[in-house]
C-alpha cells in the first residue's frame, strides 16, 4: 500500500495489480501446442472439401489472392 499515490481510486489500482499478476502468471505457463498434427490434417481436409464443394469460385479467388501475397 505504500506505493499507492492516490492518483486514482484505490479499487482501480488494486484491479490493475490483480490484472498484471494474472497476466504474468499466464506468460510463465509452458507453451502448449495448439493442435495435434493428425487432427490438424483432418481439419484442413474438412475445410478444403467444405469450401470447394460449397463455394468453388470463392475458394479459387481466395487461393489466387493468397498466392499473390
Amino acid at each position: 500500500m505504500d506505493r499507492f499515490r492516490g492518483d486514482s481510486k484505490l479499487s482501480s489500482w488494486l484491479y490493475r495489480i490483480a490484472t498484471n499478476a494474472a497476466l504474468m502468471k499466464l506468460r510463465k505457463r509452458p507453451k502448449v501446442k495448439a493442435i495435434i498434427p493428425e487432427l490438424q490434417q483432418k481439419l484442413r481436409s474438412f475445410i478444403n472439401s467444405t469450401l470447394t464443394s460449397r463455394r468453388p469460385s470463392l475458394w479459387q479467388w481466395l487461393r489466387t489472392r493468397l498466392a499473390g501475397s
